[in-house]
This record gives structure tokens, sequence and C-alpha cells, in this order.
């Protein structure tokens, strides 16, 4: 056997620890009482599949950001390869009523798999327009002709009234501990995902509506710059890898994301395990990988130092949530 034979097996044993390390450490849920009320009847909602995969919806269309819907364990990775599986996104299009023609656009936002790997299958079978990076569109086949490259400080409108408007922001993404990039970087050749590795421009959303102006933050890393949102009312917060950053820089990503744009209500994103399905219930990795408990807990006091009066609620998994639940509508709002 050849000396590159036993390297990749040795790098899998080496996988196979790591994988048994993590199992075998602690995982983190949110308090049921932190969790915000279902809430069909709005003119405004918002589901959560997890990561960052959101869907915003009004009585006229919806918008997708992301769409990873197959949420397979590494192992079913490795064993079925990196490709959408197509029984979980019908679970989820089931669960959620989604038809062709229901969402008008799918954003993707970085290039990573948890981001983009379900993007071109969910919007053929959507009917949605895709839009993102030059990288991610290198990701998917000829047989999607609706792809548009993000600019930034571009207005995008959707909706029979274009009462949708959104804007993408370009940042960073969030930094991984080096044992986790060696791990992902073998994860990722032995699924045949390594056309993954590269994230490329990775962008935040700001969403304006008459009901309301919302911040996708999907990665929690610190941009080069000061971007300028204006005021909003919810920030949907990445959270994955924070605990691997300096306490300082944490506060800097507060101060940029949720200060900068007034926000009064924090939705964390990002923070679950997506390796489990979305049939059952959220809870973190283990805390070996990303200790999502100590993040929470410095972001909580991060928030008491700068910001006490925004509060920090959880999404449930599919279920809708009304817009009017998440923050205080001064207006009357209806698209109609």
């Amino acid at each position: 056997m050849t000396q590159g034979y036993w390297l990749k097996l040795k790098a899998f044993l080496a996988f196979c620890v790591i994988l048994t390390a993590i199992s075998a450490c602690t995982t983190w849920q949110p308090e049921p009482d932190e969790y915000i009320e279902i809430n069909e009847v709005s003119s405004l909602q918002v589901r959560f599949f997890g990561v960052s995969t959101l869907l915003i919806s009004d009585d006229d269309t919806s918008i997708l950001f992301d769409g990873y819907f197959t949420r397979k364990g590494f192992k079913d990775m490795i064993m079925d390869k990196m490709i959408s599986d197509e029984s979980k996104v019908h679970y989820a299009f089931t669960e959620a009523n989604l038809r062709f023609g229901d969402v008008a656009a799918l954003f993707v936002s970085h290039a990573h798999y948890d981001h983009a790997m379900d993007s071109q299958f969910v919007a053929l079978r959507l009917g949605a327009h895709l839009y993102g990076s030059p990288v991610s569109r290198k990701l998917f086949s000829t047989e999607s002709s609706s792809y548009t490259n993000i600019v930034e400080n571009k207005t995008y409108r959707f909706g029979s009234e274009d009462q949708f408007s959104i804007e993408a922001f370009e940042t960073n993404h969030a930094v991984k501990h080096v044992i986790l990039q060696k791990a992902e970087a073998l994860f990722l050749e032995w699924s045949d995902g390594s056309n993954y590795g590269n994230g490329g421009p990775i962008y935040n959303f700001v969403v304006k509506h008459p009901c309301g102006k919302f911040l996708i933050v999907p990665s929690a890393g610190l941009s080069n710059k000061k971007n300028n949102y204006g005021d909003v009312d919810v920030v949907f917060l990445g959270m994955g890898l924070l605990s691997h950053m300096e306490l300082d820089d944490i506060e800097k990503y507060w101060l940029d994301t949720v200060v900068n744009s007034d926000a009064e209500t924090v939705i964390p994103i990002h923070w679950d395990n997506f390796t489990l399905p979305l049939s059952e219930p959220f809870e973190s990795f283990p805390s070996f990988a990303d200790d999502m408990e100590k993040t929470i807990s410095h972001i909580r006091k991060i928030r008491d130092k700068y910001s006490p009066q925004v509060k920090i609620r959880y999404l449930a998994p599919i279920k809708p949530v009304a817009f009017d639940e998440l923050f205080t509508v001064t207006k009357e709002c209806s698209t109609k």
C-alpha cells in the first residue's frame, strides 16, 4: 500500500477521534420561555430553519435566505457525498407549506456548504431567482440560468408593490480554530465537497418592508469597515464560532451589528448543530467544537453593558412567527 494511503488512513482515524471527543461534550439549548410565541396571523412572518436559513413572508410573496435543509451528519455526508437530500428538503417544504411560485428570491450569503449546498436545488423547485457571489455561482450547474451576482449598495426589490427591498453588505467570516480548519478540510475532501472550502465574499442583508426593517448577519465575522445599516427593528445575529473569538472582538461585533443599527430585538441564528435534522429539536454543537453556552453568556453581558434595552429571543424551528411579536409596531402595517 502506498504512503498516501497510510497518510489518509491516519487522517481518517484522527477525524474519528475528533468526532468521538466532540460527541462526549455538553450541548446547549435556549430555555423554553426564551422562544417567541408562534403566531400565524400577521402581515409579515418569519420562519427559521436553522443555521441562517430564514424565510420572510407577507401576504403577497416570500424571500428566502441561504436555504440549507439537508442537515446530514458528518458520517452520512461522507458516505452519501455532499448532495441535497430531496426527502429532507421536501419535509421542510411540507412543514412550511411551500409550493412552486411562493418564493421570489433566494439570497446566498456565501459559498460554504451549510449556506449554499441546497440553494440551487431549492430555487429550482420553488421557482425562485438566485442571488449570490460569483464564487457561489460556480457551485451551481448551468441548469440554473436565473442567477444574479450580488452588487453592494444596490437595492433589490420584490413583491407586487415592490414592498420588499434588500441590500447586501460585504463582511468577513467567523474565525475558525486551526484544529477545526484541518478537520473541516478532511471532511470536505472525503465528502466530495472541496468546492465548498472557499466561502468567497460574505454578505449581511438589510431587509426593508412597510412592516419593519431587519438586519440578517449570517456569519459572526468582524467587518473591515463600518457598514451603514441604518436603524433596524430586529437583528438576526449569527452566533457560530463566537466562542473562538476574544471577548474584545465579540464586543466589537455587537457594537457593529446591534448598537450601530439601534435594534430593539436580537434573534440569535447559526447557533444550532446543523448535522441534526429539522424534525428534531435544535441544540448546539458540543462545546468542544463551539461552546455556545459561553457565547450566549458573553453576549448577555455585552448586551447589559451597552444596550440593556435590547431583547434577546429565539425562534423555534420552522414555525411561523409574526414580526409584531419581535418588536413594537408603531405604525399601521399592510401589504394589501
